[in-house]
């Protein structure tokens, strides 16, 4: 017997069902699948498109807002540190301006937020 897979793709499921409820409407009367609710199914398929295509307009919306918001914040894959004007870039200075003032007792940027690790670890600047 013959295998017919259905592919889970969204947007390969929309074509199939649409196709499917074309050619049922095309054969009309003679169609084998009088059986089925097709009415259901066209109704199904409608609601999945529409909701498909806002979804698709909502991912598109959304990777736009996420590079707006990198980019803000410094960490755009197209930004520097040293590059002025983003909040990386803030943060490192006043990182570094504190360090010099308390030198001494470097714990004193926890009170900014900072976390301090006095074990040498990385510096991420």
């Amino acid at each position: 017997m013959a295998n017919i897979p259905i592919n889970r793709n969204p947007e390969m499921l929309l074509k199939l069902s649409e196709d499917i409820i074309k050619k049922h409407k095309k054969d009309g009367f003679d169609s084998p699948l009088s059986g089925i609710d097709m009415a259901d199914m066209q109704g199904k398929t409608k609601s999945a498109r529409e909701k498909y295509a806002e979804a698709l307009e909502l991912r598109k919306r959304s990777e736009k807002l996420t590079q707006e918001v990198q980019i803000l914040l410094g960490i755009h894959k197209s930004q520097k540190t040293t590059q002025p004007g983003h909040l990386l870039f803030y943060a490192t200075r006043v990182r570094d301006v504190l360090k010099g003032v308390f030198r001494e007792t470097v714990r004193k940027l926890n009170d900014w937020g900072f976390v301090v690790n006095e074990n040498g670890g990385p510096d991420r600047s």
